[in-house]
């Protein structure tokens, strides 16, 4: 009877401290996804639009081959953007999607991959939200 109890209170200790790092993995998450979200929000769209347009244009021109995405690195360091313009997503693995509309409004634009593997987009509806793995 007392193996018994004791094995169900061991038991239940395991799962509350589960439970607990669980909870404190998810907090820690948090933060980053936050950030990133507000500096999603805070990106000026026409920029982007008209970054991505002249970026397109430069490929073409140069004879290259028009990949469905570029990384924000390469719209920065190419002069496209400016390093004010992407406040908040600096060291941040981004792609920009060259397909500026978009199928549907739930495309992803913008996709912020964190440093957990999880990713964040910005829709081509302009709503911001969490995306399912790839």
């Amino acid at each position: 009877m007392r193996t018994k109890r004791r094995l169900i209170i061991a038991a239940f200790a395991l799962l509350l401290i589960a439970y607990g790092i669980c909870f404190y993995l998810n907090l820690r998450s948090r933060p980053a996804m936050l950030s990133t979200t507000a500096a999603l929000q805070g990106l000026s769209r026409d920029r982007f639009v008209a970054a991505v347009e002249v970026s397109s244009r430069d490929r073409k021109t140069h004879g290259g081959a028009l990949p469905p995405t570029v990384s924000l690195r390469e719209l920065v360091t190419g002069g496209h953007l400016r390093k004010a313009d992407i406040r908040g997503l600096e060291g941040k693995d981004v792609t920009v999607s060259l397909g500026l509309g978009g199928d549907t409004p739930s495309d992803a634009w913008i996709v912020v991959q964190e440093s957990d593997g999880s990713e964040i987009g910005l829709l081509a509806d302009g709503s911001i939200a969490a995306l399912p793995g790839r």
